[in-house]
């Protein structure tokens, strides 16, 4: 076989390969909900935009009431969010979704503010 043909069939599964993991990629992105949504996507990752009603911070944990159109959830981070988030803070926290007491929350892996400190 000839090498410039070698160089064209790997040239061509390369773009393949690179086509699948755009589409996985695009796919494996955690989806945009609202609070009202929590329910319907347990044991899912998220991704949930809203302003901060109260956050409490303890020694490794932070508990935030986000509130958006929808309703009112909690959101818990272990550890302490990078920014000082506090009442009336516009956030995106991307998590999963999960029940505790009866009550579902949002475990955070990661906290953005969106409008913070104003």
């Amino acid at each position: 076989m000839k090498d410039s043909t070698l160089v064209k069939i790997s040239l061509a599964w390369a773009l393949i390969g690179i086509f699948i993991l755009l589409l996985i990629a695009n796919f494996a992105k955690p989806q945009d909900i609202k609070v009202s949504d929590l329910g319907n996507n347990l044991g899912k990752s998220v991704i949930l935009e809203g302003k901060v009603s109260h956050a409490t911070y303890k020694e490794a944990v932070s508990f935030i009431d986000l509130t958006d159109d929808t309703g009112k959830t909690t959101v818990v981070f272990f550890g302490a969010p990078k920014n000082n988030i506090s009442s009336g803070d516009l956030i995106a926290v991307k998590g999963k979704v999960s029940v505790y007491k009866n009550e579902i929350e949002l475990i955070a892996d990661e906290i953005v503010c969106l409008e913070c400190g104003i």
